[in-house]
Formats: C-alpha cells, sequence, structure tokens
C-alpha cells in the first residue's frame, strides 16, 4: 500500500460518473490532469499511451465507478462503463506488459486520499457525494476493508427518511436530490442537503463506529462551506461510542490523490 517511489512511470485512471480523466505520476507528483471521451477499453488504453507521452508504464491505478473486486482486479458491473466489465486488470497487463496494475472502484480510492491527510484517526469511513454516492472503510491499521464477498461496499439503496422524491441514498444525496432541492422554493438547499447527509452518517456510524469520516466528490467540491452547517447540526454522538471527526476534502484530485496509494 506504500507509496510510488519515483523510481518507474506511473499513470492514475479516474473513471468517474462524470467522465473519464487520466494524469502521468512521476517523482511523488501527479501531472496534468486529462479528461478524455471513451467508449470502449482500446479508446481507454489508446489514451493512457497518449498520457504517457512515449514512456514505459511500470504503475497503472484505476478507479472505476461501479462494482468492483479489487483482490481479482476485475470490474463486476459497471453502468457508466459495461465495455470494462471483466478482468480489466489481467487486460490493462496486456496492453501494458511492465506495469504493476491495480483495480478499485471510486469509494476505495476517495477512501484511500485520507490516508495521505495529516492527524488522521484510523478507523475512519468515507463517503463521496457526486453524480451518486461513494463508499470506503479503512480500519484502524489503515487497512482498506472490503465486504465479506470481497467486493466493494454500496450503500445507494439505503432509504432516507426525507422529502426527496427518491428516497434511495444514490438520489437523494447524488446531483438528482441536490438538483431537486435548488428548484424548490422556500428551501435552503446546501442547508438541507447537509441535513440530509448527517441523517445518513447517524445510520453509518452506529454501524461502523469510526474514529473519522472523510467527506469529498463533486458536490462538496463545490458546496463545502453551506453544506457543512446542516451536516454539523445534524450529526448526533452514537450509542456506546464517540461522536466522530468530520473531514471535509474538497479538492477535485482526490480520486487521483487516492489512487497513487496504490502504486
Amino acid at each position: 500500500m506504500g507509496m510510488f517511489s519515483g523510481a518507474g512511470f506511473g499513470v492514475l485512471v479516474d473513471l468517474g460518473g462524470s467522465g473519464a480523466k487520466i494524469a502521468a505520476y512521476s517523482g511523488g507528483k501527479i501531472g496534468a490532469v486529462r479528461r478524455c471521451s471513451v467508449s470502449s477499453e482500446a479508446e481507454l488504453f489508446a489514451g493512457i499511451q497518449k498520457s504517457a507521452e512515449g514512456k514505459t508504464v511500470t504503475s497503472l491505478a484505476f478507479s472505476v465507478a461501479g462494482f468492483v473486486n479489487a483482490g481479482e482486479g476485475s470490474v463486476l458491473r459497471s453502468a457508466c462503463y459495461p465495455f470494462l466489465e471483466g478482468e480489466l486488470a489481467a487486460h490493462a497487463e496486456k496492453a501494458f506488459p511492465r506495469a504493476k496494475v491495480r483495480v478499485v472502484n471510486d469509494g476505495e480510492a476517495h477512501a484511500r486520499s485520507l490516508l495521505l491527510q495529516p492527524d488522521v484517526r484510523f478507523g475512519a469511513i468515507h463517503l463521496a457525494f457526486g453524480t451518486s454516492v461513494a463508499f470506503g472503510v479503512i480500519n484502524e491499521k489503515k487497512e482498506v476493508i472490503q465486504t465479506v464477498r470481497g467486493e466493494n461496499w454500496d450503500i445507494g439503496c439505503i432509504l432516507l427518511n426525507t422529502r426527496a422524491s427518491e428516497k434511495d441514498v444514490w438520489w437523494a444525496l447524488g446531483s438528482n436530490g441536490l438538483a431537486e432541492l435548488e428548484n424548490t422554493p422556500g428551501v435552503d438547499p446546501y442547508l438541507h442537503f447537509g441535513c440530509r447527509m448527517g441523517t445518513l452518517l447517524n445510520q453509518l456510524a452506529v454501524i461502523f463506529r469510526p474514529y473519522t469520516i472523510g467527506i469529498s466528490g463533486g458536490i462538496i467540491t463545490a458546496h463545502a462551506r453551506e453544506i457543512e452547517q446542516g451536516v454539523r447540526e445534524e450529526l448526533r454522538e452514537p450509542p456506546f461510542s464517540e461522536k466522530p471527526e468530520i473531514r471535509f476534502l474538497p479538492g477535485q484530485d482526490t480520486v487521483m490523490q487516492g489512487l497513487t496509494t496504490l502504486l
């Protein structure tokens, strides 16, 4: 799980709900992030090769929105990138035979960014709010843990007690739910959205009892300051545990930072 040492050349690939982004990683630094249109595995590998600019790729890390078995490097299901379903790591190793390849889902990639933050108390859970909601878990030994089946976590089908027209977390706390609030007269959309988030965090804190809760994603990058008040007002101390610390990570490159811990 250690960071890329700089001896070699890495490429980071973020395949999120809002599109594909690719960046080189060398000497401990993330290069310019490039957006690209990807509609096939061949196009994706061509985009990686273009970002390498003729250098030999020795490390390659993917974050894929969907269901991933990180241990096997396989994409089980991805609504945004169905053409990548299958043994992505094995295919990438054939295309880039010198590269060590890792594949995770976006929830794990976001969660891994906590490993680079100062003074974080682990265990921790992490949520990313964007087109949908991604989730990851890191235990007290700084190890990312998966579900008992080896897949990533998914909290999208949890139901919230909310006035949202769709009560599933993936909708009510994704971009659709926020847009609905923004178009509701007489409502402070960001305060209300933050209260929804706090309600969800209360449920997760009871189950996981984290010391720290990390929060990131496109919605947080755009509206962290307005949303934070509602979250903190709603968050309660869970039974038999102390109230977790909230860490807002509003930067746009959270996934890329998290992926560096895989190289």
